[in-house]
Formats: C-alpha cells, structure tokens, sequence
C-alpha cells in the first residue's frame, strides 16, 4: 500500500473540526462539522482492513486485548479529567458548594462510570461520564466481529458485506433521521438490538474497508492533490448545508478521498517530521477533551467571536498534550509508534 503521509495533517484538521462543532452548537450555531465522524469512520475501517492485511497471524482475541489496551487508559483518564473540569468549573460559579453530599455523588458516579472505562456503556447502562465517548465505545464494539470477518471471510467481506453494511446502513440512518447526525439520538436502540451509535460507526467502517479494496486498483496523478482538495471541500460544503440529505453526498466524498489518498505516494518531509506523527496521535485526546472546555468558555464569554475560538482550541491542544503525555508516563504505552496502526 502506497502511503500518503498527509493523512496524519488530516486527522487532526478533522479532530479539531468535530471540537469546533460543538463549540458551535454550544453557541446555538448549527454546521455539518458532525461529518468529522464519518471521516474516522471510514479511516479507522481501512487501518482495520490494512491491519489484518499486514498482520495475517493475529487472531481476534489478541486484536481485541490490543485495542481494549490502548483504549481503555485514555477513555478512563480523559473521562476523570473531564468530571475533574465540570466540579472545578460548577464550584467556581457557586453552582455546587463543595460537601460530605457531592464527594458521595462523585464516587457513586465513578462507580457508574465503571462499564464506560471498559468500554462496554454502548446502550447507556448507566449515565455517561464523557458524552462524547460514544464513538470509541461503538468502534471497539464493531471492530471485533469486523476482524473476525476480514481474517477468515476476507473475499465475502470486502466485496459483499462491506459495501451493502456501509450503503444501506448510511442509507437507512439518512431516511430514518433525515441526515447522518441525531440529536441526541445515538444511544437510542433500534428493535431492541442495535442502536443509532453501532449502525452509524458499523455503516463507516464497512466502507472503510470497501476503500481499501479501492485503493488498491487507483493509479491516478496527483490523487494526494486531489484527496486533500475533496477532503477541504467537504469541510466547506458541510458548514453551509448540513441535517439534511447531502450528507450522504459528503460520506461518498470522503470515501473518494480516503481511497485516493491512500492510494498516493505524496511524501513530505514536514508531514514525516516528528513532531507531525505525535500531533496526530492527539486526535483521540482532542475528541475526548473539549466537551467541558465549550461550557467553561460559553460561561465566562457569552459572545463567540474568532478570539473565542482561538482560545478554545488553544485550551483544548494544551489539555490534549497534557493528558497525552500522562497517559503515555502511566501506561508506558508507546502512542506515538506510528508502526501501529489505529484509528482515531
């Protein structure tokens, strides 16, 4: 597989667009920023597929221990972190004076929290501690019956079950909800079985690994050009027109432009740097961490304007780096070997 080291500017352009989504809508402003998630979607189907490609003697088991490894440390600090900034910030306010009651309400919630950690509060068994984890828990809940498909039926995956799970599964979401993001409705279950989450992240991966297969085949000139133009176009498109049926169009968008992409071999000494491999790998703790930051700033500046916005993200990278940093210092979990491959 060619490799276009882009795709790590990319990541993290999408990161922060899904944090400025929510900034947004905690200002009452609407965007198709939502997109952001398809985006890791589909990306986190294709390292899946390339992944049981390179690694074709890893049973499912060992895949899962890996993924639960490396997912369970940061979902747990980044969600501890987050309660952390919400007392700090209701104290501060004086919504909630510190007392015997709230220390009692805290351990009962990190007691709750507990099937959150562990990545298994998918159907909101208990309230969640970080809203916004839903996505991790839905992707390490579908990659395991995906590698369980791609090791032992590749040839019936990639060209049957993929592309009829990811069209039809974008399909059903999109008529059922009228776009590809609900309001609030991710954790709603669906017959009982599945729910919005797990169709949504299933229905991603699904084309992810179609894209593999894709890219695999495309020969074009300039297909990094071309993927990093698509990718800026759907960004711009989706901040315009957004809750609505074009978002199937922007999900086709983004599958062109992550076959393409990867299909090239646009190299760059300042995508290769250093620095650029560990900026990437803050994609997840950017996710993760700016949920309560949005409240802080929507207090304290009432008024979003571009300053507002610089300072939020600043916050947001700053928290990142930090939690990154610690995370890596406790589990002695090497996040920045970019020989691994993971999604988001």
């Amino acid at each position: 597989m060619a490799k276009n080291n882009i795709m790590y500017f990319w990541r993290v352009v999408f990161a922060y667009v899904i944090a400025f989504h929510h900034l947004l809508a905690i200002y009452g402003e609407g965007s198709g920023f939502y997109i952001g998630v398809d985006f890791f979607a589909i990306m986190s189907g294709f390292l899946l597929q390339q992944h049981a490609h390179v690694h074709k003697q890893e049973d499912v088991f060992h895949y899962t221990s890996k993924r639960f490894v490396y997912f369970c440390p940061i979902v747990t600090i980044c969600g501890l972190f987050q309660m952390l900034i919400a007392y700090t910030y209701w104290y501060s306010t004086g919504c909630m004076p510190f007392n015997w009651f709230l220390l009692e309400k805290t351990i009962t919630k990190i007691i709750h929290a507990i099937p959150e950690f562990l990545l298994l509060n998918t159907y909101e068994l208990f309230p969640s501690l970080n809203g916004h984890d839903w996505y991790i828990q839905a992707l390490f809940v579908v990659c395991i019956p995906a590698y369980y498909l791609l090791k032992y039926h590749k040839n019936l995956t990639i060209e049957v079950i993929a592309p009829l799970v990811g069209i039809i599964g974008y399909s059903y979401l999109i008529r059922e909800y009228g776009f590809a993001q609900g309001y609030m409705t991710h954790h709603a279950t669906i017959n009982g079985i599945w729910n919005w989450s797990l169709i949504r992240v299933a229905s991603g991966l699904m084309l992810g690994i179609l894209s593999w297969k894709v890219s695999q085949d495309l020969r074009i000139r300039h297909s990094g050009i071309i993927s990093s133009f698509l990718f800026a176009l759907v960004i711009l498109l989706s901040k315009y027109w957004y809750e609505s049926r074009y978002d199937f169009l922007y999900i086709i968008i983004l599958f062109v432009a992550i076959s393409l992409g990867f299909s090239s071999n646009m190299k760059n000494k300042m995508w290769t740097h250093p620095w650029m491999i560990h900026f990437s790998n803050l994609t997840i703790f950017i996710y993760l961490d700016h949920n309560m930051l949005r409240h802080v700033c929507r207090f304290f500046l009432p008024q979003l304007t571009p300053g507002v916005s610089i300072l939020y993200f600043s916050c947001v990278t700053l928290l990142s780096i930090f939690l990154y940093c610690l995370t890596k210092h406790i589990t002695y979990y090497k996040l920045a070997n970019n020989k691994k491959i993971k999604g988001i």
